[in-house]
């Protein structure tokens, strides 16, 4: 004899619940994603395998959004701080020669 035994909430409920919990929109559309597989009966590999290719295009694309502004946040710091090194580094012994030149012509 087979006896079947249900403790608690419904699948479904029990995940838009954790959904709730962890208040990240990707878990929302995950428990709605494997509410929806369970109600209309499609297979929930599939369905993992498409939400997974969703996932990584989102996450790529911030990734690529991130990268763009750190080029953004670099220009500061490099006019304020590299440049001028390397200007006087570039420029010092020149003028250090240009100056002991001019300095006799004026000064005579």
């Amino acid at each position: 004899m087979l006896i079947c035994v249900e403790a608690g909430l419904a699948r479904a409920e029990a995940l838009r619940h954790l959904a709730l919990r962890a208040g990240l929109d990707e878990i929302g559309v995950f428990a709605a994603m494997l509410g929806q597989s369970e109600r209309f009966g499609t297979r929930v590999g599939e369905a993992l395998r498409i939400f997974s290719d969703d996932l990584r295009q989102k996450r790529q694309l911030r990734a690529g959004e991130q990268a763009a502004k750190v080029s953004v946040r670099m220009l500061c710091p490099l006019v304020l701080c590299i440049f001028p090194a390397i200007s006087m580094a570039v420029l010092g012994p020149a003028l250090i020669r240009i100056s002991r030149i001019l300095l006799p012509m004026l000064a005579g």
